[in-house]
């Protein structure tokens, strides 16, 4: 046997050191018009757009690297199917109810009224696709019992039941379907032809208008003409149409998915053709699915934008897998928190109705890990250079990523949005002002305002999540600095998994429990831990490990850390006036 030889070795132990640098990398989950279902962390807008295509998630993703140079993780998902619906049909005071048929091509406030009441093919009636804005000229019900309500697609059929005469009014309202191509309206110079269509499945929300520039003989060489994607901003390149009778719509460099079909007659200059596309509609079930994909990523990204709107049920169940992240085991706990945008006012939509549509939607919502947007914006596209609307989630992520953690969105000091943010055009307001209406700032949504004094610069309101009332997580920024300081915490526990510690004495006070010295080391490590990142970002902070645990195999020692977060100045009362000197001097 060899025996070794007598030496003593020395083991020289480093002070522990935690690390828990802020991350400014962040993911999104979202349409996308190719590229992996899988996680994919992109570092340039080059290798985003060659690797996802084009889309709203990819568009999301561009603008934020744009502003902050960050970068960011891709979760593709493919749009759900979102199908136009017919509300119920609401009689008035006498009225006989059709049945209702056939699917909507637009948002459609539908109003009937009878002018003549009577029976089928002696009755008479008109009709309003806008809520009484205009009416169609009264007609006669035919014998069959139905009325086409226009080009709406939707039909009103009265029943040819004796007795069933037609009489009163009714109203109802309808909604396109999700990536729906809405109807073309044409404004024409002089007495031109062809009748211009828009075909194809769109991947994106656009404001749609062709202009003739040369006018000819569709099928004939001639025709020059250009179209714009955001409600005529910017235009494309002029184009020479040919013989052809299509034309392929592009999105930037992209296929957009659709195509101009050109009718057999004429175009003559100046003609215009308007239209647009309702955006994609995703599905909860989808995002919680990309969301396990990118937990399961040994990656720090500090919160997930969902491109694309939700109601509150799904904003609830996307919000609870990150409260389950959260309270997953110490060494695999995720703390991050969700940004999302709700849903677009309607075109006959007024603010009012929509902002108290949005209210009463999400009123019950509570989770301190969601942060829901409040309306739309235009902004400038950095892959197109478009002046698209964008909900106002998608500048919420640079402002995010460039401020420190502490900081609320709303902070006025920090400057106002970059200047191709607009919700003013011409001093025209276009788009859902907090200064004008407090309506959804109030009900804890993200939203944009103006000051009086600062033109139509833009700013946040205030950074707030769906806290529960009387919450203190209510903030972005203090739901940030928790989060951070929860992943230091969990780190500095973490390095003392199967740590040997003393334990009182069978005569001492708590015996079994951990010493004095042992717990107040432990405290000491997490407070240093945390205070050494996060100092200025908290008023107080305080740790205590029980001193009462009973220590054995397989019991948890508690450790607590409580925090006390910065306040942030939502109102203040100013006071202002002369006063005489003698006041000033009894004031003194």
């Amino acid at each position: 046997m060899a025996l070794a030889l007598p030496s003593a070795r020395l083991r020289v132990r480093s002070n522990r050191a935690v690390f828990a640098p802020v991350s400014r990398i962040h993911s999104v989950v979202g349409p996308c018009s190719k590229g992996p279902y899988t996680p994919t962390r992109v570092a340039d807008v080059d290798a985003l757009t060659s690797t996802f295509g084009f889309g709203p998630a990819v568009k999301a993703l561009a603008y934020e690297m744009g502003r902050t140079g960050a970068p960011g993780i891709m979760r593709r998902i493919d749009p759900t199917t979102q199908l136009a619906e017919v509300g119920d049909v609401v009689p008035g005071e006498g009225a006989t109810v059709p049945a209702i048929t056939g699917t909507p091509n637009d948002h459609y406030q539908v109003m009937w009224e009878t002018t003549t009441p009577g029976e089928l093919n002696a009755a008479q009636g008109r009709y309003s696709l806008n809520g009484g804005a205009t009416w169609s000229t009264p007609a006669t019900v035919p014998s069959g019992g139905a009325v086409v309500l226009g080009s709406s697609g939707l039909t009103a059929t009265y029943s040819t039941a004796t007795g069933n005469d037609v009489a009163g009014s009714w109203t109802l309202e309808a909604f396109p379907a999700s990536q729906a191509v809405l109807p073309v309206v044409a404004t024409r110079v002089g007495s031109s032809t062809s009748v211009v269509t828009i075909t194809g499945t769109p991947l994106d929300a656009y404001e749609i208008v062709l202009e003739a520039l040369t006018g000819g003989t569709i099928g004939t060489a001639g025709i020059v003409a250009r179209y714009s994607l955001d409600g005529g901003r910017t235009y494309t390149k002029r184009i020479r149409l040919g013989t052809a009778t299509t034309l392929q719509i592009n999105d930037g460099t992209e296929d957009s998915g659709l195509d101009f079909s050109f009718a057999a007659g004429t175009l003559e200059t100046g003609d215009e053709f308007a239209s647009g596309t309702t955006e994609p509609a995703i599905a909860a079930s989808d995002v919680v699915e990309a969301l396990d994909e990118l937990d399961a990523m040994a990656v720090n990204w500090r919160f997930c934008h969902v491109v694309g709107a939700v109601d509150a049920p799904a904003a609830g169940t996307i919000g609870a897998e990150f409260t389950a992240f959260a309270a997953d085991e110490l060494s695999n706990a995720r703390f991050a928190w969700a940004l999302m945008s709700a849903r677009d006012r309607r075109r006959l939509e007024t603010e009012t109705a929509w902002e108290n549509a949005l209210v009463d939607d999400f009123d019950a919502l509570e989770n301190a890990r969601v942060a829901v947007g409040g309306g739309y914006v235009r902004i400038t596209c950095p892959l197109t250079r478009r002046r698209n609307r964008r909900p106002v989630a998608w500048l919420a992520v640079p402002e995010l990523l460039r401020r420190p953690i502490e900081e609320d969105l709303g902070r006025k000091a920090s400057g106002a949005l970059s200047s191709d943010v607009a919700i003013y055009e011409d001093g025209e307001r276009i788009e859902h002002d907090a200064r004008v209406s407090q309506t959804l700032q109030g009900a804890r949504f993200l939203t944009l305002r103006t000051f009086k004094r600062s033109g139509d610069s833009v700013f946040f309101t205030r950074g707030s999540t769906f806290d529960a009332e009387g919450g203190l997580e209510g903030y972005i920024a203090r739901r940030q600095v928790l989060d951070v300081a929860s992943d230091i915490f969990a780190q500095v526990l973490e390095e003392q998994l199967m740590d040997g510690v003393e334990v009182n004495a069978a005569d001492e006070e708590n015996p079994g429990a951990i010493t004095e010295a042992n717990a107040a080391r432990i405290d000491r490590e997490v407070e240093t831990a945390i205070r050494r990142q996060l100092e200025g970002k908290f008023s107080a902070l305080s740790v205590r490990t029980s001193r009462t645990t009973v220590l054995a195999a397989g019991v948890r020692l508690p450790c607590k850390v409580s925090i006390v977060g910065l306040e942030y100045l939502e109102q203040l009362d100013g006071d202002i006036g002369f006063v005489t000197p003698e006041l000033v001097q009894l004031a003194a």
